[in-house]
């Protein structure tokens, strides 16, 4: 049985400068190996995708991208042209690539329109989002314009894990447990109960949201969250 990937990374033009600040500490012969493979849309991907089964991918620029930009025009006009450079990679293989689109949440209603813009015009699957925004989670209320459009067009936002926005001072002398081994987990899990404690899912019953890496380890919670959240 053919597999679907749903975070399969790229990197494109102009994006390298957001994606450095994740991989600072990456010894550079690494680094330059990583980018390489994230830049490719050929042979050496399509290889890797046959050697483990994989039927489609949907690919997702490697973030955090343009969600850590200030500049709130800057940020939704490259998200655009990040979905531009995807929607080209995926004509060229429609049989193997499908996309998660980009987006500028610090402005939330240019990202509901980008979203509908590569759900509708470029036939993406959903929305990848790294995280918080500049500290701003997803159950803020000034995100509710994009999952509006989330619920309405009935595609996903798929939420990837972001260093947060305080480094966990639990983990101060460990960093082999920093970012991708613990603290992108918890910071994840965390971002993701805000958002089913806040309420948002009352107000937005259809809305979807996804969760890679077995769900964060929330599925392991479950009795803990329902029992708790009747107090």
């Amino acid at each position: 049985m053919k597999r679907i990937a749903l975070e399969e990374h790229f990197m494109a033009p102009g994006f390298e400068p957001y994606w450095l600040k994740t991989v600072e500490d990456v010894e550079p012969a690494r680094y330059a190996q990583v980018l390489a493979r994230l830049k490719d849309f050929g042979e050496q991907r399509l290889a890797a995708m046959d050697t483990s089964g994989i039927g489609m991918a949907v690919l997702s620029l490697a973030g955090p991208g343009v969600q850590i930009e200030p500049d709130k025009a800057k940020a939704t006009k490259l998200a655009r042209q990040g979905n531009d450079f995807l929607a080209t990679q995926m004509q060229k293989k429609p049989d193997r690539y499908l996309g998660f689109a980009h987006l500028a949440v610090q402005d939330a209603k240019a990202a509901a329109d980008e979203l509908e813009r590569c759900v509708r015009d470029l036939k993406f699957s959903g929305a990848m989002i790294n995280g918080h925004t500049n500290g701003q989670y997803l159950d803020h209320p000034d995100t509710y314009p994009l999952w509006e459009r989330a619920e309405a067009l009935g595609v996903p936002l798929y939420l990837h894990p972001a260093d947060p926005v305080t480094p966990m001072p639990a983990l101060d002398g460990y960093r082999g447990l920093k970012r991708a081994t613990w603290e992108w987990t918890v910071e994840t899990g965390t971002h993701a109960l805000r958002i089913v404690f806040s309420g948002l899912f009352d107000r937005f019953p259809k809305a979807k949201l996804a969760l890679g890496h077995l769900g964060e380890t929330l599925p392991y919670q479950l009795w803990r969250f329902d029992s708790r959240a009747q107090l």
